[in-house]
């Protein structure tokens, strides 16, 4: 299965080994939301690409990281990884970094102001 990519607006679900690779604006604020769409299993994601200056929350807390490994619980539809801010243009991936033995999905909603 091929790997989603992202133009500054859409969105996406990837499986456990896949990743989606987000482009983003210059000049104008993104968010980026990953969520888990598994009701047993926690979603585990690698976000890179995050340029200084922007702002990751995960469950609406602020992270000190904004590039890294992030867990996302099961059955929690309202807990999310956001990233937000002007983000450069940069090239964002998200990772599902899951095991195949536990899947879970990630849906990704990249929009830009």
């Amino acid at each position: 299965m091929a790997n989603p990519t992202i133009n500054q607006n859409g969105t996406a679900t990837i499986t456990p080994s896949q990743n989606c690779t987000i482009t983003t604006s210059s000049g104008v604020a993104s968010t980026i939301n990953t969520v888990n769409t598994s009701t047993s299993n926690n979603l585990m994601v690698v976000i890179s690409g995050v340029p200084t200056g922007a702002s990751v929350f995960v469950n609406g807390q602020p992270s000190t990281y904004l590039n890294g490994l992030f867990t996302v619980p099961a059955n929690s539809p309202s807990f999310a990884i956001v990233v937000y801010g002007t983000l450069m243009g940069a090239v964002i991936t998200i990772q599902n970094n899951t095991s195949s033995a536990v899947p879970a999905s990630a849906l990704i909603t990249c929009v830009t102001a």
